[in-house]
């Protein structure tokens, strides 16, 4: 499943019971981050599933979005009922005004 910049936002500011998944190596941060983010790269996603709530809406995120809808398909195969990837990534996430959505 997808969920736009402006929808994770909304999440975000209305307290959801989400978790921000960053699946971007650590040398990539540079690129920046949504805040309340978790990091498990997606090399290391499979070894460390288990710290990922089952609980919860997952909101995969990547640079550009191609890794973390790979990622979000896996959580769904996994169990995870509500995977999402972010639709364009931290770079979509950057290039919005954060203040007027």
């Amino acid at each position: 499943m997808e969920i736009s910049v402006k929808e994770l936002k909304e999440k975000i500011d209305n307290c959801s019971d989400i978790f921000i998944l960053d699946v971007r190596e650590e040398n990539e941060l540079f690129y920046g981050s949504i805040p309340g983010y978790k990091m498990i790269s997606m090399s290391k996603l499979h070894e460390d599933f288990d710290k990922i709530p089952k609980d919860k809406k997952v909101v995969c995120y990547c640079r550009s979005g191609e890794r973390s809808k790979i990622a979000a398909e896996f959580l769904e195969r996994k169990g995870v009922k509500e995977a999402y990837n972010l639709t364009g990534g931290i770079l979509s996430w950057r290039s919005i005004d954060h203040s007027i959505i």
